[in-house]
């Protein structure tokens, strides 16, 4: 990804489930998992997904990823939590800026 690329995403509760789900990602340092897992993320709100850098060399069969801040909606609260996750490339690439 193009440096003039990076910069603030969309994603609703659907995309962050695939980020989750995604079996070409599975050695995610930074998962978005236990947020989902745990019924903490809003399912009706957007979340607000930046790319701060390019994770090192991915593992043989997995693709490029990046770690990112994700501000997301606290389900129930109304406000925002920032946490660190890792988003493929090809799954970052796919959220509207």
């Amino acid at each position: 990804m193009a440096a003039e690329e990076f910069g603030l995403r969309v994603a609703s509760y659907g995309p962050l489930v695939g980020v989750r789900d995604d079996p070409s990602h599975t050695r995610a340092r930074a998962c978005v998992g236990p947020l989902i897992d745990s019924g903490r993320l809003d399912r009706e709100g957007l979340h607000l997904v930046m790319p701060m850098v390019r994770n090192g060399v991915p593992p043989a069969g997995e693709e490029p990823s990046y770690r990112c801040y994700l501000w997301f909606l606290e389900r129930g609260r109304g406000e925002r939590t920032l946490v660190l996750v890792d988003v493929s490339e090809r799954r970052l690439k796919a959220r509207a800026r």
